[in-house]
């Protein structure tokens, strides 16, 4: 088509629309374009006139499809959220105008839009029996047509028809006669509107948007209304305006509004046909074709926009069709989308079609397009102008647009580097930080070679760590099965782009920085072949040592990937003394047996993780026996083991007697030195050695040390023994103990297979032998030898001791204690393995450990009790949820499941246990929290949790609560200076003012899990005193709004005696100095804290005065200021205080304060509206205009 697109930001097509037809007028763009801005380069970003110039300029000038109007919007004050409002185009035209006329002040452009679009129309009364007339001339921008006169369900069949209806006179007769004061008396008269002035672009607004009083909803109205191509006005002008309108004397019936689009339409396939509204101003013009049968007049208009929308009154689509001035040629101008359009196109934007039933919603015809807008333009010799040619420019338009030019090749040149730019994510499994992934960038003409050196360059400080750039290279990798796909060794001198298979927006592999030991050569990857992690066991010192890689083809046999590992990771033993296991669906361990069958059909994939063991013994029997339930007792172990985060209650004795648990610790004498020394046996897997083995390239999660062992055949012994005092149960903590030499370097444990957190372990869980700890007791009389496949016997503890080897009668106080148990329970054959790191303070102990994922909470209350030392009823588990803390709530929740298991609380559970109790019959558990009713960041704090008992008094239960609150947080209140309320989700409710009132739990709280408000009050206002709520009906919250700042007071609990706005006038004057008289006030909407923005605060809400004059006023709340109960937050303001005029840059901050107040509180701002119904308005904001601008005198030149 020729014409550039606008793109939609989100519903923006009502502005694209009124831009495209602003732009497609001559006049108008040419006084934009000789329009010269002379502010600062940081007010071109405000000027409105400057990127609407800007915007013309690029429609003209690019050879883009679309381009955006983002910069147009920000120069309105729009955020991003106002391209998702729905708005309407009639509307914007309004407040466009507007705007441009305010930024055109004192310069030679301030009467553009007056010159242009204004027209001037007289109101008048006539006396029908002097015939004298009082008239008052308005003007107006556009006319305003209704699509049905009012109350019928007929439409009019024409523009014609409803402007003839627009001046049709009404009389004035009756009861509703009109006084004359020349005839003295009440007369018969004619009251309307007629036109003294038409302007020289017409707009005809169609009002279709109707309300429907049966149904009490908007509705669209889709009636068919025709319009001419050409329209004539003149007889509108006489005094009578009811004989001869748009009648043309030269003109015939036959000439219709469907006759003259045709013949236009039909005179735009050529140049010459055109109107002579083309003409330029010298008089140049071109056929008289579309007058010559019509009657010439002053006000004859020619359609050159129809403005349309499609959809229903709750929303729909603007787009326009715009007639193009030189070729006369229509084009349908949608968004981004520019197309020409036939006669069948245009006459569809009539309206109606085929009727159909309607209902609330729907339209009484099936479609639902049709003309909203339509602009005219005068035809006049003297007046039509073309458009400027980029050749006409002025010359700081020119400077403009080279300026935009370079730019636009600035952009081009950055839009090709992106384009050749490849994106995809590097990985590095770096020698001291472990994996490191980042996004990578690589032009497509850089060769492979020169990409290894970036990504070298790239991670940052392997040259520090003396890794130079020849042990590194890229392969190809697949993060999500940790396996590397293929290397490209022969192909370092070709493109990345050859390699890559050109420039995509996303790869199906990543890179992988390789990093070989020093010494090794690297290691060819054929594309096609697997990558086997084997995972080394030692089954005698229960040992898992790091992963090795090896790279083997999908057809090799088991023998060959045992032969491959004999030689990469140095195992003396001859192959058929190494055994492999797998892993295979549904946690089925796998033994690989069958040495010729294949890798392939042994079901291996891409990825593969294979444990392996040497075992001395070349008898299948023997390892059967000996060696198999051990190994596979331990890869279920490390296979099940997660990584819980708990936090601990500190057990103290006055907690614990306040909970009425009667606990005594006791104390293990020292063990003494000579308990220990037990020597190991030789293991097969000695001369393995991982650290000539493992290369650094092994994934970084499992270069964790961990914490799990057990000792050999010493401690099975023990085990089994019957131990009755307390020598010998210090005798078992010396053979775990002797698990662990001097300095001896701690296992491995395996990763868990369905969590990557529980793989990651901090290394500071390791175990020295200065500070492990034994938690365990002798098992029951009755028990015998376990089953050698469960390596554990089942046992009661119920002691937990930290002791030194120099005393025997008290605990040391450690900052750090770290305890080292395991349990399995012989029924259910499930495995409990805990690796505790403890750290104490005064309130709490923070715990990590490793836990089997399958145990339900009855079994994991039971270990807590041992670990505290704390009967399990006594104990409440709570599931932290991964979300950050909100203003409102908890991120916690109660495990009370007894069958639940581990694995349900996700891969990186953390846990939270408190001391409770088992509730007595009466009795509900809640939560108290802290209510800061004036803390934006915080508004709500979770203090702990409490046990309502029936027949409670409120102040005895407030005393309780407040020394809690000094057990726990040390903060002492007193009880006057604090109230209680209840808490009605996150609204404050209910105060609790009476002390000597008694709870009734039944009534009072029907939820399992009630909430109540602790609300500290002023300590430094000796007037803010709890006492204040006795008697108090309602307690509701009160903010002064001042317009003349434009600041919003922090919220004042007002208690009410009685419930009435006498009271509360009463309440408002003491604190204020204002008489009831001068106080208005008004609902604030929504519910506590009502978090909305300033800016709407005086308009969007209806403020009401506090006291009415009349005597049926009661005093109540009344609509729209209905207050109805407790916690509800009124505004009030003193009556006829100014409003303060905000400039656009303390708008600014006003919004970008709000936006971050809501992003700390997790809360969002939007505008007050009074009802949610309420469309939000559309507006642009303005600064001043520049005091340095003179006006000129000469008129603006429109040509």
């Amino acid at each position: 088509s020729g014409f550039v697109g606008l793109v939609n930001q989100a519903m923006t097509c009502y502005l694209n629309s009124l831009i495209q037809t602003l732009y497609m007028t001559p006049e108008f763009r040419n006084a934009m374009y000789r329009w010269h801005f002379d502010g600062t380069e940081d007010e071109q970003a405000k000027s409105i006139p400057f990127q609407l110039q800007s915007l013309f300029l690029m429609l003209q000038t690019t050879d883009k499809s679309s381009i955006g109007t983002t910069n147009l919007t920000r120069s309105f004050g729009w955020d991003s959220s106002e391209a998702w409002q729905q708005h309407d185009i009639q509307e914007l035209c309004r407040v466009m105008f507007d705007a441009l006329e305010h930024k055109f002040k004192n310069t030679e452009q301030s009467d553009l839009i007056s010159r242009l679009y204004e027209g001037k129309m007289m109101d008048y009364v006539r006396c029908l029996e002097c015939r004298t007339e009082k008239a008052r001339e308005d003007t107006f921008l556009d006319i305003p047509l209704p699509v049905r006169p009012f109350g019928s369900q007929t439409a009019y069949a024409s523009i014609e028809e409803a402007l003839k209806a627009f001046v049709a006179p009404e009389t004035l007769d009756g009861n509703n006669q009109y006084w004359c004061e020349k005839c003295g008396k009440k007369c018969d008269a004619h009251k309307g509107l007629k036109f003294s002035r038409f302007p020289y672009l017409l707009t005809l607004h169609l009002k279709r948007f109707d309300f429907d009083y049966t149904t009490l909803h908007r509705i669209k109205l889709n009636d068919k209304v025709t319009f001419p191509e050409q329209l004539h006005l003149d007889s509108l002008l006489v005094d009578d305006q009811f004989g001869s309108l748009f009648r043309d004397p030269n003109s015939s019936n036959k000439d219709s509004q469907d006759t003259a689009i045709e013949d236009s339409m039909s005179e735009a396939s050529g140049a010459e046909n055109c109107t002579s509204s083309t003409s330029n101003a010298s008089g140049a013009s071109g056929s008289d074709h579309n007058r010559k049968n019509r009657g010439q007049g002053q006000y004859s208009y020619e359609l050159f926009s129809i403005m349309i929308h499609s959809g229903s009154a709750s929303g729909g689509h603007y787009y326009a069709y715009i007639k193009d001035f030189l070729t006369c040629e229509w084009h349908c101008f949608n968004d981004q989308t520019v197309s020409n359009i036939t006669i069948d196109d245009i006459r569809k934007t009539y309206g109606g079609g085929p009727s159909r039933s309607a209902g609330y919603f729907t339209s009484a015809y099936t479609s639902s397009t049709n003309a909203y807008m339509l602009m005219y333009r005068r035809i006049d010799k003297e007046r039509n102008a073309n458009f400027m040619s980029p050749n006409e420019f002025p010359d700081h338009l020119q400077q403009l647009l080279r300026r935009m030019q370079e730019e636009e090749e600035s952009q081009r040149v950055v839009e090709e580097q992106e384009r050749n730019t490849c994106r995809i994510q590097l990985y590095c499994h770096h020698p001291k930080r472990g994996r490191v992934d980042l996004p990578f960038k690589l032009h497509k003409e850089v060769t492979l070679r020169q990409a290894v050196s970036m990504a070298y360059e790239q991670i940052g400080d392997l040259s520090d760590i003396g890794v130079p750039l020849s042990r590194c290279r890229l392969v190809k990798y697949n993060e999500v099965y940790d396996s590397v796909e293929c290397s490209w060794d022969h192909r370092m001198d070709e493109t990345v782009n050859d390699i890559f298979d050109g420039v995509k927006s996303s790869y199906k592999f990543d890179l992988l920085l390789e990093i070989i030991p020093e010494g090794q050569t690297f290691q060819v990857y054929a594309p096609g072949s697997l990558n086997a992690k084997i995972f080394m066991v030692d089954v005698d010192a229960r040992e898992l040592h790091l992963p090795v890689s090896i790279r083997m083809p999908f057809s090799s046999s088991v023998q060959d990937l045992k032969l491959s590992m004999k030689s990469t990771m140095n195992i003396a033993e001859d192959p058929d003394h190494i055994h492999l296991v797998t892993i295979r669906y549904s946690n089925e361990l796998h033994r690989l047996t069958q040495k010729e069958r294949s890798l392939r059909s042994e079901g291996f994939q891409r990825a593969e993780k294979v444990y392996a063991t040497v075992f001395a013994s070349s008898d299948e029997n023997e390892f059967l026996s000996l060696c198999k339930p051990r190994l596979y007792d331990l890869i279920d172990q490390y296979e099940n083991a997660l990584t819980v985060r708990m936090t601990l209650p500190k057990a103290d004795k006055e907690t614990l007697d306040r909970l009425g648990i009667d606990i005594a610790i006791p104390t293990i004498p020292t063990l003494s030195a000579t308990a220990a020394a037990t020597a190991r046996t030789t293991s097969p897997m000695e001369s393995y050695s991982p650290e000539d083995a493992a290369s650094d390239d092994s994934l970084s999660h499992l270069e964790r040390e961990r914490a799990l062992s057990e000792g050999e055949e010493e401690e099975e012994e023990n085990r089994r023994r019957r131990l009755g005092d307390i020598e010998d149960f210090a005798a078992i903590s010396a053979t775990f103990q002797e698990c662990y030499s001097e300095g001896e370097e701690l296992p491995q444990r395996l990763p868990n297979s369905t969590s990557s957190a529980s793989a990651s372990e901090d290394s500071s869980l390791s175990l020295t032998d200065s500070d492990r700890t034994l938690l365990g007791d002798p098992p029951l009389a009755e028990e015998t030898d376990c089953d050698v496949e469960m390596g554990l016997a089942t046992r009661r503890r119920n002691a937990l001791v930290q002791v030194e080897p120099e005393s025997v009668d008290t605990i040391p106080e450690l900052e750090t204690v770290k305890f080292f148990f395991k349990v399995c329970n012989l029924e259910k054959k499930i495995l409990l393995a805990l690796v505790m790191s403890i750290s104490e303070d005064a309130d709490e102990k923070c715990c990590t450990a490793m836990v089997d994922k399958r145990i339900p909470l009855a079994n994991f209350k039971s270990e807590l009790e041992v670990l505290l030392n704390v009967p399990a009823e006594f104990l409440l588990v709570y599931k932290k949820t991964p979300t950050t803390a909100s203003t409102f709530g908890t991120t916690e929740r109660e495990w009370a499941q007894q069958n639940e298991t581990l694995e349900t609380l996700g891969d990186d559970p953390q846990i939270s246990v408190r001391l409770g109790r088992a509730l007595r019959p009466g009795e509900v558990r809640g939560k108290i929290y802290q209510l800061k009713i004036n803390d934006t960041q915080e508004r709500t704090q979770l203090l702990f949790e409490w046990v309502l008992s029936t027949g409670v008094q409120i102040g005895k239960m407030k005393r309780d609560i407040l020394a809690e609150m000094k057990s726990r947080h040390g903060i002492e209140i007193p009880p006057e200076k604090c109230i209680l309320r209840k808490k009605h989700w996150r609204t404050p409710s209910t105060v609790y003012g009476d002390e000597e009132e008694v709870l009734d739990t039944e009534l009072l709280y029907i939820f399992k899990n009630w909430e109540m408000f602790l609300q500290l009050l002023d300590v430094n206002n000796p007037l803010e005193l709890s006492s204040n709520y006795r008697g108090a009906e309602t307690v509701i919250f009160t903010r002064r709004w001042r317009p003349s700042t434009f600041t919003l007071e922090p919220f004042v609990d007002t208690p009410l005696a009685e419930f009435n706005r006498i009271v509360l006038g009463r309440k408002l004057s003491e604190v204020s100095g204002l008489k009831p008289e001068q106080i208005e006030i008004a609902k604030a909407p929504g519910t506590f804290p009502c978090e909305g923005s300033l800016l709407g605060i005086h308009d969007d809400i209806t403020w009401v005065p506090l006291l009415t004059t009349g005597s049926d006023d009661d005093g109540s709340f009344k609509y729209p200021c209905s207050v109805q109960t407790d916690g509800d937050v009124v505004y009030w303001r003193e009556k006829g205080e100014p409003l303060k005029k905000l400039t656009e840059q303390e708008r600014r901050e006003i919004l970008s304060r709000e936006n971050t107040d809501s992003t700390a509180s997790g809360t969002s701002y939007s505008t007050v509206s009074a009802s949610p119904r309420k469309e939000r308005p559309l507006r642009i904001f303005i600064d001043s205009p520049k005091s340095s601008s003179v006006k000129e005198t000469i008129e603006p030149d429109l040509d």
